[in-house]
């Protein structure tokens, strides 16, 4: 009987798989004598295809949907292999297992859900090489997927059907009778080749060349952009990898030291290089006068600038395409501004640069329950805000405890935005020398690009606030390279070659590399004026 059962199925099986193909025959027949257009099931060389992103996505961030299937997100290039036709709204039909027909460094963010264990494991290295490939420096690809330690747990457990019930009845397997059967469909079906744990998944990530790797929670990033991506409830296993910006503290190799004591640089092709910030210095003084502050704010006159000032440097950046990844509002302490006060500083900033991220730092002195609450909806149009903790504002608003209190209630009020407490109970000691030093290693500033009202780019916050103070006049005068005008800007190779410059001549006069730090406390000088 099972034989003829058997010879049976075989039968049909043939019988049916010839129908079709015969059927794909006529159907091919017949749209090629009435001209009829078909959706290709086979991908272009890719080597002779290039996708205009800007084609697709005229402005903002490039977002790419990986192997959508019929998963079609708005926003996002959608792309998979549509060789069945059975996708019915999708923006590229690409064989994923073919290189992405994008330029490198090309793509803001990249997302794919239950797709990567459907490629072996050599198919998922290359394509994860390759996605890394387009990815711009700075972006994030994120990976969501079923989780093997989940599957293998669940066939440990002696309770599995019980505790498995919706998940058999969502996917119609309720006929499954043993553990093995189990673990034996979850490795085989619905086309997997490859499960992954997360020992697994980065294992390969890191052979794909990612180093920048991320265990995270179903529904949850950092990233705006990535926040409850996930479709399935059963993409447990969730990683972000961001690309490294090469950056001049990994550029610099400290052996090479010329006699000049100027550092040899291994140089890196200009569009690998961005800039993760710009910072906009709205308000030039603080009220607290910190010693070795920064941006030099103590010795800043009491001056404040409109968001409208900032609006041609940013958009000449722009448009000579040099790369940044958001815009942080910086001071002094931005909070004296009173288009912060008001909002209309960070509404005009998002209206106009709607696809960048904006973050904020304040030193928190304004805070009081009813200013929390009435701020709370300003704070709330912000990615981030940094909170910079000092003993005196503490003290001021109450207390530790209270201070907690604040900050736990502004959180609450501004669920998605970022707030993050920087305890400065220590600051960085630093001074100008006249004289030229030679220069070890890079320092926390060095990457640090401070954008001013009248249009003049600093590499770091020494240099912009040394020239407030007598002390440091001469030797910021004579800089040639701290600063670019960006009223100048005519060539974008120019630009990166300041931006990539490091050490730049101001560095030869500084001890900020050295790293030393000093409890903090009031500038002596200006005590009182706090």
């Amino acid at each position: 009987m099972k034989k003829i059962l058997k010879l049976f199925r075989s039968k049909w099986h043939n019988d049916i798989k010839n129908e079709i193909n015969a059927l794909r025959t006529d159907i091919q027949n017949i749209s090629e004598k009435l001209q009829i257009p078909t959706l290709p099931t086979s991908v272009p060389a890719p080597n002779n295809v290039q996708i205009d992103l800007k084609s697709l996505v005229p402005k903002g961030l490039i977002k790419l949907h990986i192997g959508c299937g019929t998963i079609y997100k708005e926003g996002w290039i959608n792309i998979d292999n549509n060789s069945d036709n059975n996708i019915q709204k999708l923006d590229i039909n690409w064989d994923l297992r073919n290189p992405l027909p994008f330029p490198d460094n090309s793509v803001d963010f990249i997302y794919n859900e239950h797709f990567l264990e459907h490629l072996t494991v050599e198919e998922g290295i290359t394509a994860i090489k390759d996605f890394y490939r387009v990815l711009k420096p700075g972006g994030v690809m994120r990976i969501a997927m079923p989780d093997l330690e989940k599957t293998v747990n669940n066939y440990l457990d002696l309770n599995w059907k019980e505790n498995s019930k919706a998940f058999l009845e969502k996917f119609g397997l309720t006929f499954i009778q043993t553990r093995a059967e189990r673990i034996n469909i979850g490795f085989r079906w619905w086309g997997h080749k490859w499960l992954y744990d997360w020992e697994e998944l980065e294992r390969r990530l890191k052979e794909a060349g990612c180093e920048n790797i991320k265990h995270c929670v179903i529904f949850e990033s950092e990233h705006e952009e990535l926040k409850n991506m996930e479709t399935r409830n059963e993409s447990t296993l969730v990683a972000e990898v961001v690309k490294i910006i090469p950056s001049q503290k990994e550029d610099i190799r400290l052996s090479n030291i010329d006699d000049g004591n100027q550092l040899k640089l291994e140089q890196t092709p200009f569009h690998l290089y961005m800039m993760s910030n710009i910072n906009l210095l709205i308000t030039e003084h603080c009220n607290l006068n910190c010693a070795y502050c920064s941006t030099g704010a103590p010795y800043a006159i009491k001056k404040s600038h409109s968001v409208e000032s900032f609006f041609q440097w940013l958009d000449i950046l722009l448009d000579k395409d040099i790369p940044f990844k958001s815009i942080a509002i910086t001071g002094g302490e931005p909070f004296l501004n009173h288009e912060i006060l008001d909002g209309s500083f960070i509404q005009k900033l998002k209206t106009r640069y709607p696809y960048k991220r904006i973050g904020l730092t304040t030193n928190f002195y304004w805070a009081s329950e009813e200013l929390v609450i009435k701020y709370a909806p300003i704070i709330s149009m912000l990615e981030g805000l940094g909170i910079s903790m000092y003993k005196p504002i503490v003290n001021k608003i109450g207390g530790l405890k209270e201070y907690d209190r604040l900050i736990n209630l502004l959180k609450e009020l501004c669920p998605n935005t970022n707030i993050k407490v920087h305890d400065q109970q220590n600051f960085s000691v630093w001074e100008f020398h006249k004289d030229r030093r030679e220069v070890k290693k890079t320092c926390g500033t060095s990457d640090c690009f401070i954008l001013t009202s009248d249009g003049k780019l600093s590499h770091c916050s020494l240099a912009i606030g040394a020239k407030n103070n007598i002390k440091y006049k001469s030797i910021i005068k004579n800089t040639k390279e701290a600063f670019f005008d960006i009223s100048n800007l005519k060539d974008k190779e120019e630009f990166l070659k300041w931006q990539q410059k490091y050490p730049f001549d101001l560095c030869f006069h500084c001890t900020f590399w050295q790293g030393n730090s000093e409890s903090w406390q009031l500038l002596e000088s200006l005590a009182n004026k706090y």
